[in-house]
């Protein structure tokens, strides 16, 4: 392949002597794991240098559209390389957006560098815009959470804090507890707004415990697909009083998402329901 390498102490561990450093000597992806071990060691200079391979290796046959393992190395280099012109911070934060485009975390690092590092606040800004608004995006609410954090610095920049601010406000994916700290940082009453969204949980259970007479257990829920936290409620009532219960959740929440099952009898502390009971 053209790459000279030199055997280091890792290399001997995984692979002896060396007699099987021939086999894999010509597969990009050793020297990438090899690099991410020496990086578990503390051993960045090592990691840099199996790191280098890789990427000289990879961009000769590319194979796929998106390389993570490109967008990984990016990003440990940030965190780890501090010897790092400004021009080359800025080519790691292109590679790493490139390739891991839909990695909450790797675009909420690379937003951090242009902040503080870069000191190209707005374009940091923008690239957590544009995480919030990726419904692809993993573990979004981290993105969510950095936005509502940062909302004081963002008004330096109108047009992205405008857009974040829009977001937030058409989203329904977003946590409890970022969406807290958006109202606290964007509101100029925000406790109105809080005690206004602290009322549908307290409504519903009121209604529930004390209109219904009915128990209501309260779960942490997290969407597979948006991955974001909300809480699930969750009360067994007889059939005849289920249309009751629908028309005051809708009052409560138009857009709450109900789920109903057929239940055939139910144990527990205070209370035993047989199958007669409950329709």
């Amino acid at each position: 392949m053209g790459v000279s390498m030199k055997f280091t102490d890792l290399d001997q561990y995984l692979f002896g002597q060396g007699t099987n450093y021939e086999v894999y000597k010509k597969i990009p992806e050793y020297y990438y794991h090899l690099g991410m071990a020496y990086l578990d060691k503390g051993d960045y200079s090592n990691a840099k240098m199996q790191f280098s391979v890789y990427l000289q290796m990879y961009k000769r046959t590319p194979i796929l559209r998106y390389d993570e393992r490109s967008g990984c190395i990016a990003l440990a280099m940030l965190t780890y390389d501090k010897t790092l012109s400004t021009g080359e911070k800025k080519e790691l934060v292109s590679v790493a957006t490139k390739n891991l485009p839909s990695n909450s975390a790797a675009v909420l690092q690379c937003a951090m560098v242009y902040i503080y590092e870069l000191r190209e606040a707005e374009k940091g800004f923008q690239l957590i815009r544009a995480g919030i608004d990726d419904p692809q995006a993993s573990d979004r609410d981290v993105l969510f959470m950095a936005a509502a954090n940062l909302l004081p610095y963002a008004k330096s920049f109108p047009p992205v804090y405008r857009a974040i601010l829009e977001t937030f406000k058409n989203t329904t994916s977003v946590s409890f507890d970022s969406f807290l700290t958006y109202l606290i940082y964007s509101q100029s009453n925000p406790w109105e707004q809080i005690n206004r969204n602290l009322d549908f949980i307290d409504c519903y259970k009121s209604h529930v415990l004390n209109n219904m007479e009915r128990g209501v257990t309260i779960l942490e829920g997290k969407g597979g697909y948006t991955n974001e936290s909300k809480p699930v409620l969750m009360i067994v009532i007889p059939q005849k009083l289920y249309s009751n219960l629908e028309h005051e959740i809708m009052q409560l929440d138009p857009r709450a998402f109900i789920i109903v099952n057929s239940v055939h009898e139910v144990d527990g502390e205070g209370f035993t329901y047989e199958l007669e009971d409950l329709k």
